[in-house]
């Protein structure tokens, strides 16, 4: 109230000693005349309405970001209590139960965790296929983490798909290639699928790794 009462004894202060007409151009062309009072007056409030409008910008993406924080962490709450949930459920004995929650807990957040949980309830429900496509359509960076490969190999291998085993533990070993849980596993599959030279080449790399071992074996 202050304020505004400021700002009206102002104008019309100006009104009063300020009451000759001036010409102002806008442009070419385009020329106003009106009382210098009224000019002023204009551009204050003109001026005004672009401050509290920045203002009002301001302080909406600040609410926004706020609102974003709190819901993340509502939802982070929320999918580390289906995880638990989940997790409990298949250790009971109960994977198809547990699948449902664990696949409200992925959607809930993505987390490398929650993948693998999935993955473990539905090899526990004799479904290798949902498994994999679990896997398969992870995004980054869960796509390529060597632990989700290592996993997405021996769900092929369960389903009989030796290449797709081979292809994700490449995949796997390009990231990490002096992993020796991958480059063993690697081999065995190298070795199961007749591929010789490959698995020699492998075991080679690991033998590399470890000069003072005479086989991968002692390590297996």
């Amino acid at each position: 109230v202050l304020l505004l009462a400021a700002l009206l004894g102002g104008m019309i202060y100006l009104f009063i000693h300020n009451g000759h007409s001036v010409d102002l151009r806008l442009a070419e062309g385009w020329l106003i005349t009106a009382p210098l009072a009224g000019q002023l007056t204009a551009a204050f409030l003109i001026g005004s309405i672009g401050m509290f409008a920045a203002i009002a910008l301001r302080d909406s993406g600040r609410a926004l970001a706020r609102w974003r924080r709190r819901r993340g962490e509502q939802q982070a709450a929320r999918a580390a209590e289906l995880l638990a949930e989940g997790r409990r459920l298949l250790w009971r004995g109960e994977p198809e139960r547990a699948r449902t929650i664990l696949q409200r807990a992925w959607k809930a957040r993505q987390t490398r965790e929650t993948l693998a949980m999935l993955v473990e309830s539905s090899l526990a429900a004799d479904n290798a296929g949902e498994a994999r496509r679990a896997l398969e359509n992870a995004r980054e960076p869960l796509a390529d983490d060597p632990e989700m490969l290592c996993l997405l190999a021996e769900v092929c291998r369960r389903i009989g798909d030796r290449s797709g085993a081979i292809a994700a533990l490449e995949r796997a070993r390009a990231r990490h290639p002096r992993a020796g849980r991958i480059l063993l596993s690697l081999r065995d599959h190298y070795l199961e699928a007749e591929r010789w030279p490959e698995a020699a080449a492998v075991q080679a790399a690991w033998l590399a790794l470890h000069p003072r071992v005479t086989s991968p074996t002692e390590h297996t």
